[in-house]
């Protein structure tokens, strides 16, 4: 008897404990929806708002100026403004092929001609180019070449300019179409992209036997063109919402911590009451029971979720104090395993609480992972850099520099290494192609 009674128990804890972990696990939107689908199966559940309880209305004017960041510009590894960000995007982003077919429009076309704007708009490619040109368009609508020349060619005169070209040539000369006074910009985008790419501006100069100002100036006029007319709209299979779990609001003199539970959970006692006095076996009481105790132990577990979430950024917010205070570049390395010895939990449970869910600050929206690093590098000075920090110290040295003797990336490992950081060129040249920034050949003025 006792020995079934202890398996018993032990049955239920381990239950008990398997959907405490499903939960802290769980990020806000997947505890939201698991919250609506339980509450559709328990109908002994009231679920109730609870934002008014837990965010002043000082907090919620700065969530408000919080909500203003420009999501489009978020890139976890790109060399944006937010160039640590996770990438997110709004509810609802017009796609390019959506924006062209509605510039068409109202115009007096013929169904064939919609049949092949419709193809085209369905068949450019990342950049907003339509490669396949007209010999692609023969081999799909059985028309005359005049016709698909028409089509193409009013696409091409759509917006943003450059949109439908062939290529990257044609995708700059659509850009210039419309202004003669750019005759050397023509020629080098037609003859010598090769030559512009590799900042080989003498020698575009002796070949055009004109003053390496004006191939300069030449070459600033044509990196103010778009050669990717797709950028700034959304592809629709990559949208992906994301809801901050924790909000640091930072004051005149302190931070505050939000935490996104936003929803009370109660037990509906009036309902409770009037089915049990209604009930007629003890099989629907036994139900009504088990029904409760389901809503009793998600309240529970919930509630250590939310505890264990706070927990661990008090201890972000803590250990990472320049961060909040002076910005990403000033981010520490921090393990996992001292915030476990810190906050008095597993290891495993501080990568659970980590898991799929995001922090939102003055600086923008990062995965909690971010504050995690498994990599740094050791200053002399005893102290830790971490990886994002030293590619920050590496963008900014290459802003700073004078851009008639751009730094080799040998000679930026030199001055990291008078800062105090040891790393080799080849780890230079690594992070900056990470950062999309050209090496020192490129980034020359000519």
């Amino acid at each position: 008897m006792d020995i079934n009674l202890k398996q018993n128990m032990t049955q239920k804890i381990t239950q008990k404990m398997l959907h405490y972990i499903n939960i802290l696990q769980m990020n806000h939107q997947e505890l939201t929806d698991y919250i609506e689908q339980f509450s559709l199966d328990n109908p002994f559940i009231d679920i109730c708002s609870n934002i008014k309880d837990s965010i002043s209305n000082v907090q919620i004017d700065e969530l408000n100026n919080l909500s203003v960041i420009n999501y489009e510009t978020f890139n976890y590894s790109g060399t944006g403004e937010y160039d640590s960000f996770e990438n997110l995007s709004l509810p609802h982003e017009e796609t390019l092929c959506e924006n062209l077919l509605s510039q068409l429009l109202g115009g007096n076309y013929t169904n064939e001609q919609h049949e092949i704007f419709f193809y085209i708009a369905n068949s450019l490619d990342k950049n907003g180019y339509f490669p396949g040109g007209i010999s692609e368009l023969s081999g799909i609508f059985n028309t005359d070449k005049s016709v698909l020349n028409n089509c193409l060619d009013i696409m091409k005169k759509l917006d943003p300019k450059g949109v439908c070209a062939k290529d990257l040539s044609e995708c700059l000369q659509l850009q210039l179409n419309e202004e003669s006074t750019y005759a050397i910009e023509k020629v080098i985008i037609n003859n010598h992209l090769d030559l512009l790419a590799k900042n080989d501006l003498r020698k575009i100069s002796k070949l055009l036997n004109t003053d390496i100002d004006n191939v300069i100036k030449a070459k600033e006029n044509i990196l103010k063109l778009n050669p990717r007319p797709s950028q700034g709209f959304s592809e629709r299979q990559t949208l992906k919402y994301i809801i901050p779990d924790i909000t640091i609001v930072k004051f005149k003199d302190h931070f505050d911590i939000v935490t996104n539970d936003l929803f009370q959970l109660n037990i509906n006692y009036d309902y409770v009451k009037y089915i049990k006095n209604n009930a007629s076996d003890q099989q629907l009481l036994n139900y009504i029971s088990h029904r409760i105790n389901e809503i009793n132990i998600l309240k529970d577990n919930i509630t250590k979720r939310n505890t264990t979430l706070l927990k661990l950024a008090e201890y972000i917010l803590e250990s990472q104090k320049n961060f909040f205070l002076l910005g990403k570049e000033y981010l520490k390395p921090c393990k996992m395993k001292d915030a476990s010895k810190t906050i008095g939990i597993s290891e495993s449970t501080v990568s659970r609480t980590i898991s799929g869910k995001y922090l939102q600050c003055c600086h923008g929206v990062f995965p909690l992972g971010y504050f995690f690093s498994k990599s740094s590098y050791t200053t002399n000075q005893d102290d830790n850099a971490t990886i994002s920090s030293i590619k920050s110290m590496i963008k900014n040295i290459i802003d700073t520099e004078n851009k008639n003797k751009p730094f080799s990336d040998q000679k930026i490992s030199e001055i990291l290494h008078s800062q105090g950081i040891t790393i080799s060129r080849r780890t230079v040249a690594q992070y900056r192609d990470q950062l999309s920034i050209s090496d020192c050949r490129i980034r020359k003025l000519y």
